[in-house]
């Protein structure tokens, strides 16, 4: 083989080698894009399935390390002050309306109950005795009033032969006296039966000792 010939083979294989690194460059080229795009599509659809993942979970489930939950105490507190007996509800329980949640010692309030029964019955008794009271003061009453209209008669006859000298003056004088003193009698039995009537107060339920032991046993 002339060095002519080695010449041309040795060009022929460059040019061979050459078109072969641009056919594969070509290739690799074509496969490139190819990649990217679809490597580009995976993206956005796990983008997309995070999105529309995002949307229906906040709507469901909201989430947030930024919220604040305000929670609401309810203060229990019973209308009377007394030992707890008995606890029908636990901490943090669902209670319904008119659920018995816990029991007070009924033990004080019955007695309280009981003492306010026996006020009442003394009440009663006391003005039982009030008025009987009264019943003594208006007797009182009518009998100096009776007795003075005696000792008024007696003097007045007395009086009346006053001037004739047919009796002694010092029986006159005592006449009056007595008199004078029948009327204090009934000034104070008027009096007596004044302060009866204003211990005994009003009558039956409307009297005031009644009402406070009632209000008592009522409370």
């Amino acid at each position: 083989m002339t060095d002519l010939e080695k010449t041309n083979d040795t060009e022929k294989q460059s040019e061979a080698l050459k078109k072969g690194a641009e056919e594969n460059q070509e290739k690799g080229n074509g496969k490139k894009p190819a990649s990217v795009k679809k490597l580009t599509l995976v993206m956005v659809g796990i983008v997309l399935v995070f999105f529309f993942w995002y949307v229906i979970a906040d709507r469901l489930t909201p989430s947030t390390n930024q919220a604040r939950v305000r929670g609401y105490i309810v203060p229990i507190a019973p209308q009377v002050s007394g030992v707890i007996s008995e606890i029908n509800v636990a901490v943090n329980a669902v209670v319904k309306k008119d659920q018995e949640l816990f029991k007070i010692d009924p033990e004080p309030f019955e007695i309280a109950v009981r003492k306010a029964e026996a006020d009442l019955q003394k009440a009663g008794q006391d003005i039982g005795a009030e008025t009987a009271g009264v019943a003594a003061a208006q007797a009182s009453l009518a009998n100096a009033q009776a007795a003075i209209k005696r000792v008024q008669l007696d003097a007045n006859r007395l009086i009346a032969v006053e001037d004739q000298g047919v009796v002694p003056q010092a029986d006159v004088d005592r006449a009056r006296a007595r008199v004078d003193q029948e009327k204090a009698k009934v000034i104070n039995a008027e009096a007596d039966l004044q302060r009866a009537k204003e211990r005994l107060g009003s009558k039956g339920q409307d009297n005031p000792k009644i009402q406070k032991a009632l209000s008592a046993l009522e409370k």
